[in-house]
């Protein structure tokens, strides 16, 4: 099978004549080198693509013997999802400029592949969700949706659900702390940061450890907890009503602890600490931030157990969706290692990958510890692909660690740039080989000029352990599962919303709805019922309902009287 697989694509690429003689020095991979590739890592052929039809069993949709088992990096080369076939790691950092074909040349595809649960996290980007949900829905994936930009049509996403001892509160909060620093609250100074990570701590320990109501459960009751809190400077003895609940907990216990170490510090520098921290708060404490915090319908557990796509809508420029998605990574990453530990312990093996697909073209996601998070996914069959314009753009996020990032992705794809920077770094990768015979050094096998003018049809693909090799870009529209996409179909569009709307009504046939989530979630396939329960939810006008399906108001009317 493997055989067959290699005879067809090195057919093709004779034709391109991208394979070099062995003679002629070439730093990209020959057809030997390919081929060896292929037969080592027994990269296998993909599966035919399948339509799900009424009558077909869930066991047979979820089947992993009906979807790929490789990542696509080009047209021709593979990688398999099992990195133990290979040394390395599945991290595959994309670099590619404006219009380079990130999202449809690498991305989507990989997506369509269904071979591991996905966090994908867009930006603006909804068009993912939008283009490729009814396909995983359909494939018998679990649909949740983080959207920072439309609260009301999220899913809840609540981190002090996930904070089962004293580390798990401790790194929240460094968390919460190392992505609003720069911009956000109490200064630079690290002795006032430091004491507001006491009072942080405390304040959280409490809820978790004491607080009856779950609804309290969240920052917004960090902050009504500091709220109450009051210095005065006149009589240091006065308790406020904060120093007083405290007062009345177990001496042994983590809240009390942490708070008299809070107490330690005197009375205006104790004020000044308390305004630092009511600071910072108030940037989580915005009307849909706090809708979206107040319960928890991620279930990260789950993620890494049965295939699900985790999609992240959020607006680049937004600090606040930026500090939740990294406080998010955090305890996805400390979830799923647990588990995996778990499975270590008794033995077993992680059968189920999760692929972290961040598509970044703006900013990176504040994920500071994120480069060195690379290095230690494998072990637990998790997988990152990060994509961005330039290298300047890692250089500029994360200092001197930019190169932890990369040396931590065992695959880069170029697909093409018109920054010099960029261009001079991906020269600098591809050096002739050493010759005894005939050279002493090497030298640049394509200048950053020639970098710059590659044919846009093009890409390179650094694969760990291999020469590079080039190749035609991936097309997305050849993929087998793209027919069942909206890019290729509208009607095939996505749309997720929340409704207090019952099953029983007329329109709900028609909706996707998962039994695994709460009852008020809807998963519509259909732009026409998508728009009818915006209008009966108060959502939206039946004039403006009228302007987006195209037809005139009598017409709307006609359709909300018989749905």
């Amino acid at each position: 099978m493997v055989r067959q697989l290699i005879g067809s694509i090195t057919a093709k690429w004779r034709n391109h004549m991208f394979w070099k003689h062995e003679n002629n020095e070439t730093s990209f991979m020959t057809e030997k080198e390919f081929r060896g590739y292929m037969n080592d890592y027994d990269v296998e052929p993909d599966p035919p693509a399948f339509t799900v039809k009424d009558g077909m069993s869930e066991e047979f949709i979820t089947d992993d013997a009906h979807y790929s088992k490789n990542i696509i990096l080009s047209q021709n080369f593979r990688r398999p999802i099992n990195s133990k076939k290979l040394i390395g790691n599945n991290n595959v950092l994309i670099v590619g400029g404006p219009g380079t074909g990130k999202t449809s040349t690498v991305i989507k595809p990989n997506i369509l592949q269904m071979n591991s649960s996905y966090v994908i996290d867009a930006g603006t980007g909804a068009e993912y969700l939008g283009s490729l949900g009814k396909t995983l829905y359909e494939h018998g994936y679990k649909i949740k949706v983080l959207n920072f930009m439309d609260p009301d049509n999220s899913c809840c996403y609540n981190p002090f659900n996930y904070l089962k001892n004293e580390d798990d509160v401790l790194r929240l909060v460094q968390c919460f702390i190392d992505n609003t620093i720069k911009s956000k609250g109490g200064g630079d100074n690290q002795f006032f940061v430091d004491a507001e990570k006491l009072l942080y701590s405390a304040c959280i320990f409490y809820l978790r450890d004491f607080c009856q109501n779950d609804m309290y459960k969240n920052f917004a009751g960090v902050m009504s907890m500091i709220n109450s809190s009051s210095v005065n400077e006149n009589d240091p003895s006065a308790k406020s009503p904060l120093d007083e609940l405290f007062d009345k907990l177990p001496k042994s216990s983590l809240a009390w602890r942490y708070y008299k170490a809070f107490k330690q510090a005197s009375g205006k520098t104790l004020k000044s600490i308390i305004i630092s921290c009511l600071t910072r708060l108030q940037l989580m404490l915005t009307p849909g931030l706090q809708k979206i915090m107040s319960t928890d319908e991620i279930d990260m557990v789950d993620i890494g157990q049965r295939k699900t796509a985790l999609f992240i809508v959020r607006n680049d420029d937004d600090d606040v969706s930026g500090v939740v998605s990294s406080i998010l990574y955090k305890q996805l990453l400390s979830v799923l290692y647990e588990s995996g530990e778990k499975a270590h312990s008794l033995g077993k093996s992680i059968q189920l990958p999760v692929h972290v697909c961040l598509i970044t073209d703006n900013t990176l996601p504040g994920i500071y510890e994120y480069p060195s998070w690379l290095s230690t996914m494998r072990k637990y069959n998790i997988s990152a692909m990060i994509t961005v314009q330039n290298i300047s753009q890692l250089e500029k996020k994360y200092g001197e660690n930019w190169k932890t990032l990369v040396g931590n992705c065992s695959t880069i794809v170029f697909l093409g740039t018109r920054s010099s920077g960029t261009a001079k770094y991906f020269s600098g990768l591809l050096k002739r080989r050493k010759s005894i015979k005939t050279q002493s050094k090497n030298q640049d096998f394509m200048t950053s000029e020639e970098i710059m003018a590659m044919d846009p049809s093009e890409c390179i693909v650094f694969s760990q352990n291999t020469n590079p090799f080039k190749d035609k870009k991936y097309i997305y529209e050849d993929h087998p599962f793209y027919p069942e996409t909206a890019d290729c179909d509208p009607n095939n569009a996505f749309y997720f919303i929340r409704s207090n709307l019952s099953n029983d009504n007329k329109y709900a046939f028609k909706s996707l709805e998962l039994n695994l989530l709460p009852k008020s979630i809807h998963y519509f396939t259909d732009k026409e019922n998508f728009v009818i329960s915006m209008i009966k939810n108060g959502d939206l006008s039946a004039e403006k309902g009228a302007f987006y399906l195209k037809i005139n108001l009598s017409e709307m009317k006609h359709l909300l009287e018989i749905n």
